[in-house]
């Protein structure tokens, strides 16, 4: 919607966010490549100070960015899309899709080392702490543990378990 032209500031504004809008359909629609369009238009249309004037659509088309470049195989513009994510967010919750996509990018680049610290890290404002090194014996410990614990459970019982709702449980899950 909308390449050029002379617009307002609210034409713009209005603009930016019927591109994200239509970039979120496309996306849900797997036409990357009209997501694709629709994002980079609407990132056009941002203001100059755009992170604090319109910090929401600013922080929404930059992951549909970051993620579209991913699908695409554009590790320079997915990098640098999570780069001004990283660089812009006010809170932690809102750093949380660009670090996981960041993971993710660092594993697939064979960045193993890099990718574990990253969550790690991320785990630990979670308030989930894992020791820093980690030995087979260790693990097949941590194992021997849990299987004891599961032992008498069976699928049935698990599968009555009530639905997680802690939002930092799921949330550390993705990492």
């Amino acid at each position: 919607f909308c390449k050029d032209g002379d617009l307002s500031t609210n034409e713009s504004k209005q603009y930016a966010h019927a591109n994200a809008t239509a970039a979120k359909f496309a996306i849900e629609a797997s036409s990357f490549e009209r997501a694709r369009s629709y994002i980079n238009i609407g990132i056009q249309l941002l203001e100059a100070q755009h992170w604090q004037t319109q910090y929401s659509l600013s922080l929404n088309l930059f992951e549909m960015s970051a993620s579209v470049s991913c699908v695409h195989g554009d590790i320079a513009k997915m990098t640098s899309c999570l780069n001004e994510i990283l660089s812009h967010a006010r809170t932690f919750d809102d750093s949380l899709k660009a670090s996981s996509l960041l993971v993710k990018l660092l594993a697939s680049s064979s960045k193993f080392e890099e990718a574990r610290s990253n969550c790690l890290m991320i785990l630990s404002n979670f308030g989930e702490v894992f020791p820093s090194e980690v030995s087979l014996p260790h693990v097949l410990n941590e194992l021997s543990t849990i299987q004891a614990l599961l032992r008498n459970i069976t699928h049935d019982q698990i599968k009555l378990l009530p639905q997680m709702t802690d939002r930092n449980k799921l949330n550390a899950m993705k990492f």
